[in-house]
């Protein structure tokens, strides 16, 4: 008889064992990540969108949302005093530069995970600071990296100060929402809105999802135009100016006092 019951336990074991490791894998990982709305159309009168971010992830400390568009190089104007007067005396080439960054935490980073796990996770300013390289034919001032921020913060292409809220949901699960604000100068395509939890300065859990920017109708169709056929697009740009030009001479000659 105690044979028999040993023989049951044994067969039993994996199948505990394996509805143990399920849970816990059902604990631990991010069932939903949620984009609304996950396809933006950019019309003639489109002026940025807000993307509402929601999850439902496992009990953490803290959260983290990115949203990194590409990377580009750029050249920039240093100015400095000649004579007295401020002016373009060298250009500065800025490598490795993304082209939008939008990051939005539960608290500040620092309080998340230190500048290493930062760096390594691509969060934030520690992670822009050794990301980005400044060449230049003039001797750098080191002053390059506040100025190209506070130059990236002012357009509207980076925003490091968004909110994540986390509130309690079932037992050992968390509800989390956040707002990206999407500017206009965000370039058409489709883009990845990572999510990492963090519980004791580490990682614990990450998920990903997709959000697509398409330019559509009249704005559509003056790029379709300008890329296929750029001669008729010109004439179309001249034809324009000029009756723009036309109505704007008519407007102004019909005011009162107008050739006095």
């Amino acid at each position: 008889m105690i044979r028999i019951f040993f023989t049951i336990v044994c067969l039993l074991l994996p199948v505990i064992a394996g509805a143990v490791v399920a849970d816990t894998t059902t604990q631990d990982t991010i069932s939903a990540l949620v984009l609304s709305p996950d396809q933006i159309e950019m019309g003639t009168f489109y002026h940025g969108a807000n993307v509402q971010v929601s999850a439902d992830i496992p009990e953490c400390e803290s959260a983290v949302l990115v949203l990194k568009v590409g990377t580009e190089e750029m050249t920039l104007n240093r100015k400095g005093r000649v004579a007295g007067i401020w002016l373009n005396v060298a250009q500065v080439t800025v490598q490795d530069v993304p082209k939008m960054y939008l990051l939005a935490a539960s608290e500040s980073l620092d309080r998340i995970c230190d500048t290493s796990i930062q760096r390594e996770m691509q969060l934030g300013v520690a992670y822009l600071r050794s990301h980005i390289h400044f060449v230049s034919e003039e001797p750098l001032t080191g002053s390059e990296f506040d100025e190209f921020m506070k130059f990236k913060k002012e357009n509207g292409a980076y925003r490091m100060d968004l909110g994540v809220d986390l509130s309690p949901a079932e037992p050992g699960r968390l509800k989390l929402s956040a707002r990206l604000p999407v500017p206009p100068t965000m370039p058409p395509g489709t883009y990845e809105v990572e999510l990492l939890c963090f519980r004791g300065g580490q990682p614990t859990a990450s998920a990903s999802a997709d959000v697509t920017l398409d330019r559509v109708g009249l704005a559509r169709m003056m790029v379709d135009l300008a890329h296929d056929r750029s001669a008729l697009y010109g004439i179309l740009a001249v034809a324009v100016a000029m009756v723009v030009g036309l109505v704007m001479g008519v407007i102004f000659d019909s005011l009162p006092g107008a050739g006095h």
